[in-house]
C-alpha cells in the first residue's frame, strides 16, 4: 500500500498563525489570487506530477510511505487510522514542519521505529528498487542516500528537512514553505518571513515552467517580482537575475541593474 499526499483542495480561511524563528507571526492570505488550477495546463506540465509539486514540502522519498516499509511495523488498519488523524488538518492549514503531517519521518517518530530497524529496512528498499529498476523511472528517485538513511534513522528533523526539501519548496529558518504557500499568501507575508528574494526568484522559474503562460502563472510571477523589487529597494538583493518571463510588473530604472533584459 502506498500513501502519497496531494490533492486539489483550495483553502478558504484567510489567516494562519504560525511560529517562525522566535515569537509568533501573522501570515495573511492573498484574496486577489485567481483560483488555482494546474490541470488546465497539461501541455505545459510535460508529464510531471503537478499536484505533488504544488502541495508537497519534500520529495517523494520522504512524502511516500511505502507499504513494503510500513507493513513491517504496523497493520494496514493502524496505518490508515494514523494517516487519517495525522492529516486531518492538512487541507485547512498548510504544514511547514515535517512532524505535522504523514510522511516517512513522522511515521518513524510516531511509531517509535528503532534506529537499526530503519537503517535495515531502508537498505532493503534500495535493494528492491535496484533489482526491479524496470518498474521505476527514474529508479534513482527511489533510492535513499546514505545521508538520508542516517537522518531518518536518527530522527534528525533538521537534516531531514534539508535533505528531502522539494525543488519547489523554500526553507526559511526551521520551516519549509511549499509552492502552495507562495501562491496563496500575500507579498506582505513574504516580508514577514523575510524570505531570500533570490531563492524565490529561482523557484519562480520552476513555477512558470510548471504552469505555463496562464492567469495563475502571471499572478504568482507578479507577486514574486514585486517582492524582489521591494527587497532590492531595501538593499537586501544582490546579484543579477533573469526577470520572470510571465510577470507584467514594470522594472523601474533604478532596479534594472538587478535584472537581465528579457529581450
Amino acid at each position: 500500500m502506498k500513501k502519497s499526499i496531494f490533492g486539489l483542495v483550495l483553502l478558504s480561511i484567510s489567516m494562519l498563525f504560525s511560529s517562525c524563528g522566535t515569537g509568533t507571526v501573522t501570515l495573511a492570505k492573498d484574496a486577489g489570487m485567481p483560483p488555482f488550477s494546474i490541470s488546465s495546463n497539461a501541455e505545459a506540465q510535460g508529464g510531471s506530477e503537478p499536484e505533488e509539486s504544488y502541495y508537497l514540502l519534500c520529495n517523494n522519498r520522504l512524502e511516500t510511505i511505502r507499504g513494503s516499509f510500513s507493513d513491517k511495523f504496523v497493520t494496514s488498519e493502524k496505518l490508515n487510522d494514523w494517516f487519517t488523524e495525522k492529516n486531518k488538518n492538512y487541507y485547512f492549514e498548510i504544514p511547514t514542519d515535517i512532524s505535522d503531517y504523514a510522511n516517512m519521518y513522522s511515521f518513524i517518530v510516531d511509531f517509535d521505529i528503532s534506529e537499526q530497524e530503519v537503517r535495515d529496512s531502508l537498505r532493503e528498499e534500495n535493494e528492491f528498487s535496484l533489482s526491479h529498476s524496470e518498474w521505476y523511472y527514474p529508479v534513482e528517485s527511489r533510492i535513499y542516500t546514505d545521508a538520508e538513511i542516517e537522518a531518518l534513522s536518527t530522527r534528525n528533523k533538521e537534516e531531514c528537512q534539508r535533505l528531502f526539501c522539494s525543488d519547489y519548496s523554500i526553507p526559511v529558518d526551521d520551516k519549509i514553505y511549499p509552492m502552495r504557500f507562495w501562491y496563496e499568501y500575500s507579498v506582505d507575508s513574504y516580508k514577514v518571513l523575510d524570505v531570500d528574494a533570490a531563492e524565490l526568484l529561482k523557484r519562480g522559474q520552476l513555477y512558470e515552467q510548471l504552469l505555463g503562460e496562464c492567469e495563475q502563472s502571471i499572478a504568482l510571477s507578479n507577486k514574486i517580482m514585486t517582492y524582489a523589487l521591494s527587497q532590492a529597494e531595501e538593499g537586501k538583493l544582490s546579484g543579477t537575475y533573469a526577470p520572470l518571463k510571465y510577470s507584467t510588473v514594470e522594472i523601474p530604472e533604478w532596479a534594472e541593474k538587478y535584472f537581465l533584459s528579457n529581450e
